[in-house]
């Protein structure tokens, strides 16, 4: 799968420059403290209304902005899926950075998953990565430093 790049990333980060790094895994926004998930030993496939979600992600949103992260990595995100009413949380992630740029890459597309019952229907979920052009402000540098770079 091509994985594309979204958004035109503004900052720019030097060597010495101090990177704040944030991961989450957002349980497509509908994983808050009122569920009863199935995968996790509960009864529930649809675990929040469309009101519940709505209100999980902006408080997701509103946690990440405030982190102002350079670089961020968010698992169980969701674009197109029954379980989160169909919201795109991608687009909501390069709308609360503004300014950042992210790919984008499927770990979870099913057209209709029948399993369980009711079924679990569309899943187009997967991982994103977005930053504020710290990489390729930072991999000139970081190279010449470096015979070899853990990222």
């Amino acid at each position: 799968e091509d994985v594309e790049i979204t958004g035109t990333a503004a900052k720019t980060v030097k060597a010495g420059d101090t990177i704040n790094f944030m991961t989450w895994n957002i349980g497509y926004g509908a994983l808050g403290d009122n569920a009863d998930f199935f995968m996790d030993g509960g009864k529930m496939v649809y675990t929040a209304d469309k009101e519940r979600l709505d209100s999980n992600l902006s408080e997701i949103m509103s946690v990440i902005k405030s982190n102002s992260p350079d670089i961020l990595y968010v698992q169980e995100i969701d674009r197109d899926s029954s379980r989160s009413k169909h919201v795109n949380e991608l687009e909501m992630v390069g709308d609360t950075l503004s300014g950042y740029s992210y790919a984008f890459a499927h770990n979870f597309k099913d057209v209709f998953m029948p399993y369980p019952i009711p079924p679990m229907a569309k899943v187009d979920s997967g991982i994103t990565t977005v930053n504020a052009e710290v990489l390729t402000s930072l991999m000139p540098e970081l190279t010449r430093a470096h015979s070899s770079i853990t990222l």
